[in-house]
């Protein structure tokens, strides 16, 4: 039975918990074990809506969720060097799903101190970092189908300016199509499986109206979600969570 492995998927999720200071029980575990594989197939693909997660000695890097992106695009230009570039990209993969980055990183004296200051405590080497960087942008260029995607979505990771309107309108189409809420839109899904999702609604609405919400892929996701939601909750009750 895959239940009885721990999954790539709740492994990572996992070790974000211990990252944050929380440290989920044994049967927290299973949970979190059951729930992660039934988003994964039987050969071990991840098919979580977040994408694949590469893990470095001290971090999980995952694809650039649209809050990530769109902050990318309009402050990556703080980030001269590719060495630079790197530890960034590298801070928004790790950190694009757990806290809201025009906030955290809102100038670029605070943008730049906080990206060198992650860099220097990673216990990995930069060539470690950078070839996990490279894997998740990889992964972002692959995912999804291989029609012509960049003709339809622009490049958000390339450094453009954004259309703001444009992201506001889409996060409220797909909660509107979905059921799903904005925080979830903005900060937990990965952009390819955005550009995905937006596809496969269009096509459903052009057939026959009909719904996402029933779609496997987000239930299990949704599922998930809540089950996190809750052991942090109540992580943090117990006093279980440190600062």
């Amino acid at each position: 039975m895959h239940q009885r492995k721990l999954s790539e998927l709740a492994s990572a999720e996992i070790d974000e918990l211990r990252d944050q200071g929380m440290y989920p029980t044994d049967q927290d575990i299973v949970t979190i074990n059951a729930l992660a594989w039934e988003i994964q197939n039987p050969t071990n693909e991840i098919l979580s809506a977040r994408g694949e997660p590469v893990r470095i000695p001290g971090a999980v890097l995952w694809p650039l969720t649209l809050q990530a992106s769109d902050w990318w695009s309009d402050y990556g230009k703080w980030f001269t060097t590719l060495d630079e570039q790197t530890k960034a990209l590298g801070f928004l993969m790790a950190h694009g799903r757990r806290v809201c980055l025009r906030s955290r990183l809102a100038t670029r004296s605070v943008a730049r101190r906080a990206v060198f200051a992650w860099g220097r405590h990673l216990p990995c080497t930069f060539a470690q970092l950078q070839i996990a960087v490279g894997s998740v942008l990889e992964q972002m260029r692959t995912s999804g189908d291989d029609t012509n995607q960049a003709d339809e979505e622009p490049d958000r990771t390339s450094g453009g300016e954004p259309d703001r309107t444009s992201s506001g309108e889409l996060i409220a189409f797909l909660v509107s199509s979905t059921g799903l809420d904005a925080e979830y839109w903005e900060r937990r899904v990965s952009v390819p499986f955005i550009n995905e999702q937006v596809r496969v609604i269009v096509k459903q609405l052009q057939v026959d109206d009909k719904p996402s919400k029933d779609d496997p892929r987000i239930i299990a996701e949704r599922n998930m979600g809540f089950a996190l939601k809750e052991i942090k909750e109540r992580l943090a009750g117990d006093g279980r969570a440190t600062s």
